[in-house]
């Protein structure tokens, strides 16, 4: 599982009814791009999105995957998209609303390559309390499958510092700076390996209006590589010269339906012993479950 990185950000201090984020890093083809936004919320709701587009020609719908408003004060939204044409440094995305513009724009996008490419939107929930300095994105319904990717959003008045929760990762937020009406947005994600209700949480300095949402996401999980052993070599010293080392956890599985030898080659088992002494051997084999004595073969001499 991969947070590939925030891929871009932009604060916009002026009324505007379209913005680019200018990406600082790229999003390779398969990962999926979410993008966050704040905006201040004058005129009542969360604004009407008439297009997303991006320079590489990705798909993005205009409806969010969850959106919320918090009275006049700020709105929330985020938009997803599945990366089918790279997006690379200095590409853009931009959102467009139509019913007017809106004073003040926060914006990040974030890109992730483990999110599952067919229907992975499960569950969301968002929360508009009023003013508090304990944000809650609201809470979930129990998600329907144990590995999940959690994003959340929360959209509050600028010139606080935020403390994000411990098992939570989030960036800088991202602050406009255009005087009175300045608004904050800060994007924070976590996985998941459990089934269950979520909820994202956030500390402000200083109460706030604000909104937030959350969304979870389904990805599957990677099988865990095989793991290889090979040109190892262990020394076991005469007893009394130095401590007794020890390789332990280390498992070798043939499958059932295999019939045949397990070999383990360039393993060189070294056990010295004094002039006309032999070597020590203390090496055991488990099977089913009980220990056999086991021996170290040497090549004949020729």
């Amino acid at each position: 599982m991969a947070h590939l990185g925030t891929i871009g950000t932009k604060a916009q201090s002026a009324s505007a009814s379209s913005v680019a984020i200018t990406l600082t890093a790229g999003a390779p083809v398969g990962s999926t791009v979410l993008v966050g936004i704040a905006w201040e919320s004058a005129a009542g709701s969360v604004p009407t999105i008439s297009a997303v587009t991006d320079t590489g020609g990705n798909s993005y719908s205009t409806t969010p995957d969850v959106s919320a408003n918090a009275g006049t004060t700020v709105a929330v939204a985020v938009l997803r998209a599945r990366v089918t044409t790279a997006l690379n440094i200095g590409d853009s995305i931009t959102v467009t609303i139509t019913g007017g513009t809106r004073g003040r724009w926060a914006m990040q996008a974030d890109a992730f390559d483990d999110v599952d490419a067919s229907s992975p939107l499960d569950k969301t929930a968002t929360s508009t309390p009023g003013s508090s300095a304990s944000l809650s994105s609201g809470v979930t319904s129990a998600t329907v499958q144990a590995h999940e990717l959690v994003y959340c959003v929360f959209g509050f008045g600028s010139g606080r510092t935020v403390t994000v929760p411990v098992g939570w990762t989030g960036g800088a937020k991202v602050e406009t700076s255009g005087g009175s009406g300045d608004r904050a947005l800060q994007v924070i994600h976590k996985y998941v390996n459990a089934t269950g209700t979520q909820e994202g949480t956030l500390t402000l300095s200083s109460a706030s209006t604000y909104a937030g949402a959350i969304e979870t996401l389904k990805f599957t999980p990677a099988e865990p590589p095989a793991a290889r052993i090979s040109q190892v070599k262990l020394l076991a010293p005469q007893p009394g010269d130095a401590l007794l080392a020890k390789v332990s956890q280390v498992r070798f599985t043939v499958p059932q339906a295999v019939l045949g030898e397990v070999r383990v080659s360039q393993v060189r088992l070294k056990a010295p012993a004094k002039a006309g002494q032999p070597p020590y051997s203390g090496i055991k084999a488990a099977r089913d479950g009980n220990l056999w004595d086991a021996t170290i073969q040497t090549p004949e001499s020729t």
